[in-house]
């Protein structure tokens, strides 16, 4: 084989593996996996007058699950109120 074909047919080999090894990376989609769970409690305290006790803090609460303490992740205090006689 002469000199300018053998040169040719490197490059061509060259072109056709970098073209399936981008192709390869391309079709490769990388897989992430996760879960959690969130569960919203919603109080309302009030004091031995029923009047509604606005002071507290995520610090006077404690959560726990199948009696262990969990961590609470997000507190909001919240002014919205219904008052509801039965």
């Amino acid at each position: 084989m002469n000199e300018p074909a053998r040169r040719w047919l490197v490059k061509a080999v060259l072109v056709i593996s970098a073209t399936g090894l981008v192709t390869a990376a391309a079709s490769q989609t990388p897989v992430f996996r996760g879960s959690g769970e969130a569960v919203r409690v919603f109080v309302t305290v009030t004091d031995s007058d029923g009047r509604l006790v606005t002071s507290l803090a995520q610090s006077d609460f404690e959560v726990r699950d199948e009696g262990k303490p969990s961590a609470a992740s997000r507190c909001r205090r919240s002014a919205l109120c219904a008052a509801w006689e039965g």
